[in-house]
């Protein structure tokens, strides 16, 4: 074989290996993408979280330290609630003194006085008609 022969096919052999990872190279984009479009299939039917198919999460040490907590805090509002400042008598007793009820009545009077207009009667609707009545 002559020299020129030899190159080309060293070039032609070189090409080919380039061609080769040039298609292997385009085959592992392809498996990735096939690979996130095979991702939706292990995703559950419907919504994610609900369902007969739902996705159930781990419970996590997070988990548990926040459901202890929230129980810590209910516990504390039950004992204040189990042992009132004041009692029922001197709670009704305060507002009476500070005229709560009243305060109440009233507010929703002048309430109901702002929404609905004030009553007319008959003779105050017809007064125009008296202007000229002489024998008055």
């Amino acid at each position: 074989m002559s020299s020129q022969s030899l190159i080309f096919l060293q070039k032609l052999q070189f090409f080919s290996i380039l061609e080769v990872s040039y298609y292997n190279k385009f085959l592992s984009y392809k498996m990735k993408l096939s690979l996130v479009l095979f991702r939706r299939n292990r995703l559950p039917n419907g919504h994610l979280f609900r369902g007969k198919d739902r996705l159930v999460k781990k419970v996590e040490p997070k988990h548990l330290k926040k459901i202890q907590d929230d129980f810590a805090i209910e516990e504390k509002n039950m004992f204040y609630l189990r042992f009132p400042y004041l009692t029922e008598a001197e709670s009704s007793g305060h507002t009476k003194a500070l005229g709560k009820p009243e305060m109440r009545k009233e507010k929703l009077l002048d309430n109901q006085r702002r929404i609905f207009k004030q009553d007319v009667t008959l003779y105050e609707r017809l007064q125009h008609l008296r202007v000229k009545e002489s024998w008055d």
